[in-house]
C-alpha cells in the first residue's frame, strides 16, 4: 500500500506482497533506519533490565526454571529454525515470561501447548505444529518437576 506524501513523493507503509519492494523516499528510509536502531537499543536495554530484574526478584529455583524454559523454547520448540545460530539466541525471549508463568502455575500441557500454538499462528504467522507444541509443553512440565526435586533435595537432603 502506498501513501501519498506530496504530489511526487510516495512511501510504503506495508507491502502487501512479500518480496516486492517499492522505492522509498530518502526521508522515509532515514525514519525507517532510526526506528530500527531505536527498537534494537530498546530491546537490548529492556533485555538487560529484565535479566537484572529476574536475577533479583526470583528465588533460585524459579530462576533455574526460567532459564530452562528459555532453553527449551530456543532449542526444542524453535518454530522458525534459528537454534543453530548464536546470533539468534534471544529470538524467543518475549515468549519466555508467559510460558514461564504457565509452567510455574503447573498449568495443563494442553494449556501450554495452546499458548505455543497461538504464538506460532498469531505472532509469527506460521502454520502451527500442535504435536510439537504438545511435546514441548510436556518437556517444560518435566523440567518443573526436576527443578522442584532438586530444590527439595537441597533443602531436606536425600531421605
Amino acid at each position: 500500500m502506498l501513501r501519498h506524501l506530496s504530489s511526487q513523493k510516495y512511501f510504503i507503509e506495508r507491502t502487501a506482497v512479500p518480496g516486492r519492494f517499492q522505492p522509498l523516499t530518502r526521508l522515509y528510509t532515514q525514519r525507517l533506519e532510526m526506528t530500527r536502531c531505536s527498537r534494537s537499543i530498546f530491546l537490548k536495554n529492556s533485555r538487560n533490565f529484565l535479566d537484572r530484574k529476574m536475577e533479583h526478584k526470583l528465588p533460585p529455583n524459579d530462576a533455574e526454571l526460567y532459564r530452562r524454559c528459555d532453553e527449551v523454547l530456543h532449542f526444542v520448540w524453535d518454530p522458525i529454525g534459528v537454534s543453530g545460530s548464536p546470533a539468534a539466541r534471544d529470538e524467543y525471549d518475549s515468549y519466555v515470561p508467559p510460558i514461564f508463568a504457565l509452567v510455574s502455575e503447573n498449568a495443563s500441557p494442553s494449556k501450554i501447548a495452546d499458548t505455543l500454538v497461538n504464538f506460532e499462528s498469531d505472532r509469527m504467522a506460521l502454520s502451527p505444529n500442535r504435536t510439537k507444541a504438545q511435546e514441548v509443553a510436556e518437556i517444560l512440565l518435566e523440567w518443573r518437576e526436576r527443578v522442584n526435586e532438586e530444590v527439595t533435595r537441597q533443602l531436606f537432603g536425600d531421605r
